[in-house]
């Protein structure tokens, strides 16, 4: 089964050369688009022409406000909010405006921080030019994780990866063989069927582990990705590489049996492979789409698998933290190999 995966040029093109060219090309670049994340703290003033103005920028801010104190310090470490800030008045009745930014998200800071720039000169103005300014701002940055755009990048695209090399090559490996009648020369021989799927996990498991450990190496070497713990954080996301393998086994068996052909097969693993590597976050975050494609997108297995690697990645979390994206695959998982059994051709 091995040897016959490695046989196929399209097998290996876009198992192993596909994802290197994306984060070879994603690696050099950073930025993107959408609102910036902001949390306020819980004793901030939310009420006066400081708090009115913060509501109206809506359009580039988007308010956190359920955090405690604690969690938000967490997500500023962690880069997962662009800052934070806490609206407050001196005993002159004059509004100070303290912004908490991170290097974790340096471009969220900068926005955040010209924001608040932004207010403080506007209301200043309008309210009295020449005497003591009425608000003030205080500008302070924490240590913090630098998080660029290969670490958000890289988990995508081995999840991409693990996804094209399951389906694609596990669709094609088992029409191939039911066509050139390899099958059922197998089936005279005292080879059960178990055994023969299980040399089939087994072979494309050992492609997928090969792919995770040079993806995730090119990533580290060439690129700098993120890996919190270090070879700790690397075995989780070789381990959750194996739990998504197994996960898009599935898709691969169940297109095999859904095609009689390879001309049929490439169409039916498209429906399975494309809309997850759009939607599943692996270029855009999936909470830029619509909140309708939102709710679809978090909902993938991809989707689950992305977050679950590039929370274990870059914060650190451990496997503990990922058991809701894990049991998302795994509840996928059965739904799938179930209406697998009930499909799976093997003549």
């Amino acid at each position: 089964m091995l040897r016959s995966t490695m046989r196929s040029p399209a097998a290996l093109f876009f198992g192993f050369a596909f994802p290197l060219i994306f984060i070879a090309l994603f690696g050099f670049l950073s930025g993107g688009d959408g609102k910036t994340d902001v949390a306020i703290y819980q004793d901030s003033i939310k009420s006066g022409p400081v708090w009115d103005a913060l509501k109206n920028s809506d359009n580039i801010l988007n308010l956190i406000q359920d955090k405690t104190d604690s969690q938000i310090h967490e997500d500023l470490e962690k880069g997962n909010i662009g800052g934070a800030i806490k609206v407050q008045q001196n005993e002159q009745q004059h509004y100070v405006i303290i912004v908490k930014t991170t290097a974790g998200a340096p471009r969220g800071g900068v926005i955040a921080s010209q924001i608040v720039r932004g207010i403080e000169d506007s209301i200043n103005r309008s309210v009295n030019p020449i005497s003591t300014r009425l608000v003030t701002s205080n500008i302070q940055q924490i240590e913090g994780r630098k998080y660029r755009q290969i670490d958000f990048i890289l988990p995508g695209q081995l999840s991409f990866a693990l996804l094209t090399s399951c389906v694609f090559t596990t669709a094609f490996s088992f029409i191939r063989m039911r066509k050139t009648l390899v099958l059922k020369r197998l089936f005279a021989t005292p080879v059960s069927r178990g055994t023969i799927l299980g040399a089939k996990l087994l072979s494309t498991l050992t492609q997928c582990m090969f792919q995770a450990a040079l993806i995730i190496g090119v990533g580290v070497l060439a690129f700098n990705f993120t890996l919190v713990n270090g070879w700790a954080t690397f075995a989780q996301m070789m381990l959750l590489s194996a739990l998504g393998c197994m996960v898009f086994l599935s898709f691969g068996l169940l297109v095999s049996s859904m095609a009689d052909s390879e001309d049929t097969a490439s169409p039916i693993s498209n429906i399975f492979t494309l809309p997850q590597f759009i939607l599943s976050g692996s270029f855009f975050p999936v909470d830029t789409f619509p909140p309708l494609l939102q709710s679809i997108a978090h909902n993938l297995p991809m989707t689950f698998l992305n977050d679950a690697m590039r929370k274990v990645a870059f914060e650190g979390g451990g496997l503990v933290a990922v058991l809701p994206q894990i049991g998302g695959l795994l509840v996928w998982a059965v739904i799938i190999y179930i209406i697998t059994i009930r499909v799976f051709k093997w003549e």
